[in-house]
């Protein structure tokens, strides 16, 4: 097939691909080398699809830390964005961009959840290890501990307990 040939056919499955879900480029790369079209086509296929705005990692970024940020830490975010293939000073700016206020905010109303007002050692690491692992700060997290430990104790003060 001949390179003019190839390049069309490409351009009709990038067409196909984006319009299912958001991609980075590295997604589309990745996916058109897996098709089997030549690596030269599919950069120039990347290159094709940043110009008619078939992707656009930096908007990428900006939609997946709105919603991963409900759920995930600003590390964690981070290094999906990397394993992604958005370059590292997108990833910053985006970041910067954001308020994890609202998340924080999040973490301590989850983080009282889950301890339910027990605060014993085990209970305590057990969360910590959990956030940890979603990718939040630690520093975050025993802020979050000890504003539920404060609240917990003014509640019984409250009543008497």
């Amino acid at each position: 097939m001949s390179m003019q040939a190839q390049f069309e056919l490409a351009k009709k499955k990038t067409a196909e691909i984006t319009t299912r879900g958001r991609k980075t480029q590295k997604e589309l790369t990745d996916k058109l080398l897996r098709m089997g079209f030549a690596a030269d086509v599919c950069d120039a296929i990347a290159e094709w699809a940043q110009e008619y705005y078939f992707i656009n990692d930096e908007e990428y970024a900006r939609v997946y830390v709105e919603n991963a940020s409900k759920k995930y830490g600003k590390r964690r975010i981070a290094q999906a964005l990397h394993f992604k293939g958005v370059a590292s000073h997108i990833i910053e700016d985006v970041l910067s961009e954001f308020n994890f206020e609202e998340t924080k905010e999040k973490l301590y109303a989850e983080v009282q959840r889950r301890l339910g007002g027990n605060f014993e050692r085990k209970n305590i690491d057990k969360v910590v290890r959990h956030f940890l692992a979603r990718g939040f700060a630690y520093e975050d997290v025993r802020n979050a501990i000890d504003l539920a430990k404060q609240d917990d104790l003014q509640e019984e003060d409250d009543f008497g307990i």
